[in-house]
């Protein structure tokens, strides 16, 4: 069935495409003009025009970002993000680049700066000038994981892993530490630290996993998790099945936390999760 516009919006839809038509026109004159004839010299790519835009594309040639050498870090192909925009997105936190201007998940840049504080208030070791200068000597490696080129200029990516790093360090010291944290709303929330633990296995939602052994290492944490990487394990537990034959994980292989994940998935004749590790 046709369905027809009143006249009214039928004129003015009339004059919109009359009045683009125009404006088209009188820049395609413009640009005739500004160019003169085609002539025979230009015919050949002798003509100034043909040397204008190979110097422009040489252009555009030499400012390519080279291509990373070990991306482990991907965006989902929107395929599968269009079955389900809530499986692949974070809900309550960015970490790394792909959601770091996401509005929605800008109420908790404040809570990283407190555990940013916490974490240099209670580790007088860590100088904070010299923990960024040590995540500089990191950040060409680290942009190397991304699969894509991150505009994030040095000091924006210096300071986002700082941040985030920091934040997954604190979280999951807190979350197993004996102490109670009153004024703490994301370890007092039930809901949050759920969103949390789906957040920190999302393929788009990810540091290099040197990058937080990094930050871990330089404070002198006095419980009994002598690392990252058993931290770590602990907390995903609870998202491996009981059913599941756990593999033996290099840890010195780990690329971020879900492919921490992803190797405890792995079948293997020994477990995963033992006091081994």
């Amino acid at each position: 069935m046709k369905i027809f516009l009143p006249l009214q919006k039928r004129e003015e839809k009339r004059a919109e495409m009359i009045l683009a038509y125009l404006l088209t026109m009188e820049a395609d004159l413009k640009m005739m003009e500004d160019t003169g004839p085609i002539s025979v010299e230009n015919e050949k790519g002798e003509g100034v025009s043909i040397q204008t835009l190979g110097n422009y594309i040489s252009q555009k040639l030499n400012i390519l970002p080279p291509l990373s050498n070990e991306p482990c870090i991907y965006r989902v192909p929107q395929i599968l993000r269009k079955v389900s925009v809530s499986a692949y997105s974070p809900q309550l936190v960015s970490i790394g680049p792909f959601h770091r201007n996401n509005r929605s998940l800008g109420k908790m840049d404040e809570h990283k700066q407190r555990y940013l504080k916490i974490y240099l208030d209670r580790y007088h070791e860590i100088n904070l000038q010299s923990c960024l200068e040590s995540l500089r000597g990191l950040e060409g490696r680290a942009r190397q994981c991304y699969a894509e080129h991150i505009s994030l200029n040095s000091d924006q990516f210096v300071e986002m892993m700082l941040f985030d790093g920091v934040f997954i360090i604190m979280f999951l010291l807190k979350f197993y530490s004996s102490k109670r944290w009153d004024n703490d709303p994301i370890i007092n929330t039930m809901w949050m630290i759920v969103a949390l633990q789906h957040d920190m296995i999302l393929l788009e939602n990810q540091l290099p996993f040197f990058v937080l052994e990094h930050l871990f290492s330089l404070a002198p944490v006095s419980n009994h998790y002598s690392n990252f990487f058993d931290l770590t394990i602990n907390f995903l537990k609870d998202l491996v099945k009981e059913n599941t034959t756990l593999g033996t994980i290099n840890r010195f292989g780990v690329k971020h936390i879900l492919d921490l994940l992803r190797s405890c998935c792995i079948p293997s004749s020994s477990p995963c999760f033992n006091n081994e590790l």
